[in-house]
């Protein structure tokens, strides 16, 4: 009797086990991809279809500054300072080198002595044309020599105004002995220190400026057809993980012989300081297609596998693998493994086999 009750006390506690791991047990364990028929009705759905997706052809690139110039002085003279670095950026009008004015000082007293002399010689020479033009009325010299004065007066006179003239030339000078940056640009190189003798001619430094920055590539004799002036283009920075719209601005007509392509320039927008040299990725648009998409919330990775969640005709669902494209926008492209009007789970919830 004893052991007849224990034998229906392990049976109760076997059928409460079986009933509890029953309780737990995922509703697609007896048949793996697929559920119920009542989870379709309870989740979002959407009907694939065909939508005008545009050809894409991507091309790398490099950004870089269409005007790049080296800051020389104009006039001879000892460098006093240099105000900026390698790698600063200066504004415009932004101060870059002093020279020091000790020569120009040294000109410009000389042109003012030089200006005083001339003023003295053509004072002088006023003096002896209303002295000759009264001597004349009296017949005491002859008209040669009244000429001869009016002569002197006239190459004093010329060299007044040329004595003036290099004297102003001089006082300009004085403008120069701080050079300015004509644009907003990047110190990219110094050639000449600090106590260096500068001369016309002579690098100091090299710019580069950061206004009206461009990205130049090369695509293919194949794209070119399919490129003009003035068409907006998505670049992708790889390094700073950014992206930018640019417009294409100059189509170079002749292509490389060994590589069969052309480069394309494309103006990056005016408020962007990018660095030159940073690489980047242009797509530029070939052509329009119909493809089948679905959302990118639709797609779900089971067991390392790519695929979609289909509604099946029972109400079910079960998984399908597709092979995808690209992305367009929120939707991917189907490229195979779906056909038009099937209906897909947005967001489903993953799955034990995920």
């Amino acid at each position: 009797m004893s052991v007849n009750r224990r034998l229906n006390g392990l049976i109760r506690v076997a059928v409460c086990m079986l009933m509890m791991t029953g309780c737990d047990a995922p509703p697609d364990v007896g048949q793996p991809g697929k559920t119920p028929p009542a989870s379709a009705q309870k989740l979002e759905t959407v009907t694939v279809a065909r939508a005008r997706i545009a050809t894409i052809y991507k091309a790398s690139g490099t950004v870089v500054a269409p005007q790049s110039f080296v800051v020389t002085s104009t006039i001879n003279g000892f460098i006093e300072d240099i105000a900026v670095k390698e790698g600063e950026k200066v504004e415009a009008d932004g101060l870059l080198v002093q020279i020091d004015p000790a020569k120009v000082d040294q000109a410009i007293a000389r042109a003012q002595a030089t200006v005083r002399a001339a003023a003295a010689e053509l004072e002088d020479a006023d003096d002896d044309v209303r002295k000759f033009r009264e001597l004349l009325k009296e017949r005491a010299i002859s008209e040669e020599r009244l000429r001869k004065a009016r002569l002197r007066q006239k190459k004093a006179r010329a060299a007044l105004e040329e004595a003036r003239a290099g004297l102003q030339a001089h006082q300009s000078d004085l403008d120069y002995t701080n050079i300015r940056s004509p644009v907003k640009a990047l110190v990219v190189e110094r050639l000449q220190s600090v106590g260096d003798l500068s001369s016309p001619g002579t690098p100091i430094l090299r710019l580069e400026s950061l206004t009206n920055r461009e990205f130049e590539t090369w695509v293919p004799e194949s794209v070119l057809g399919h490129l003009e002036v003035g068409m907006s283009v998505e670049i992708t920075l790889d390094a700073l993980q950014e992206h930018v719209t640019g417009t294409i601005t100059h189509i170079v007509d002749s292509s490389d012989p060994i590589t069969r392509t052309a480069k394309v320039k494309i103006a990056l927008p005016s408020d962007t300081e990018l660095m030159p040299g940073l690489f980047g990725h242009v797509a530029f648009v070939t052509g329009y297609r119909e493809q089948l998409t679905v959302p990118e919330s639709a797609i779900v990775s089971r067991a390392g596998v790519q695929g979609v969640y289909v509604v099946q005709a029972d109400g079910g669902t079960g998984f399908v693998s597709v092979r995808s494209g690209a992305p367009a926008g929120e939707q991917r492209v189907i490229l195979a493994g779906l056909r038009e009007s099937d209906r897909v789970l947005i967001n489903p919830a993953r799955s034990p086999f995920d």
